[in-house]
């Protein structure tokens, strides 16, 4: 299961959810094509890694809209909008509106996946994937996970463009990123995954380090959904 064991989603539907997750992903070149691996120089990764960290450090919590437009292999997918919350540690929420309701929840080292028209829920653990994703990435440690990368940074006044490749080697399908900061705030992220599909995700009324309650990161799953558990040992049938 690359693309996070949600085998429970009938006709694999994980719809916009599927990029913060994703592990097959290579950087969006401007010129449309993927830089070469280990052209960057090591120093220059240093600094550009290090700046990256910094500013993801700085992410305590984070709530933004976003729109999601994903094209490729000769299809264009229809645009999907949402709202993003996340809380370092390890707290992440994304919500898809309709028509393509889902929601995903990262919490207490489990993912639960919510999809209204399906009528259905997937739980399941964090894998080692997930570890090495934009959703760990953004919400969880961030140095980890960029031990797997070299980075680059391109800056323009106020607004940093780093792309982060993995490093040669490595056995993971996850290739890549871009993310795109503005005087601090995330703006973008860019992804490609394996079958060359590429998606854009912009983020607008970006609130950055707001309190925000524990609380607020759970599932409301109502009466008689259907429950896909795939966790090592499964709970109540019943998640909240």
């Amino acid at each position: 299961m690359r693309n996070f064991r949600l085998r429970g989603l009938r006709g694999g539907r994980i719809g916009a959810l599927s990029a913060v997750l994703i592990p097959a992903l290579v950087p969006l070149a401007a010129a449309g094509q993927s830089p070469q691996a280990g052209t960057v120089p090591p120093a220059v990764q240093s600094t550009a890694a290090a700046q990256l960290a910094e500013a993801l450090h700085h992410i305590k919590t984070l709530r933004a809209r976003f729109s999601q437009q994903t094209q490729g292999n000769g299809r264009q997918a229809s645009p999907s909008q949402g709202e993003l919350l996340l809380k370092r540690p390890h707290l992440f929420l994304w919500k898809t509106r309709p028509p393509f309701s889902q929601t995903l929840l990262v919490r207490d080292n489990q993912v639960k996946l919510y999809d209204q028209a399906l009528g259905q829920v997937t739980l399941r653990d964090v894998t080692a994937d997930d570890a090495r994703s934009p959703a760990q990435l953004l919400s969880g440690n961030a140095d980890a996970v960029l031990r797997n990368f070299t980075v680059s940074l391109v800056r323009n006044g106020a607004r940093q463009q780093f792309t982060l490749q993995s490093k040669p080697g490595e056995e993971s399908a996850l290739r890549g990123l871009e993310l795109v900061f503005v005087s601090g705030k995330l703006e973008k992220m860019g992804l490609l995954d394996a079958l060359d599909a590429r998606t854009t995700i912009v983020f607008t009324d970006v609130q950055l380090n707001q309190p925000v309650s524990n609380g607020a990161f759970s599932l409301r799953i109502p009466p008689g959904t259907e429950v896909i558990d795939q966790r090592a040992q499964p709970r109540s049938a019943q998640p909240s």
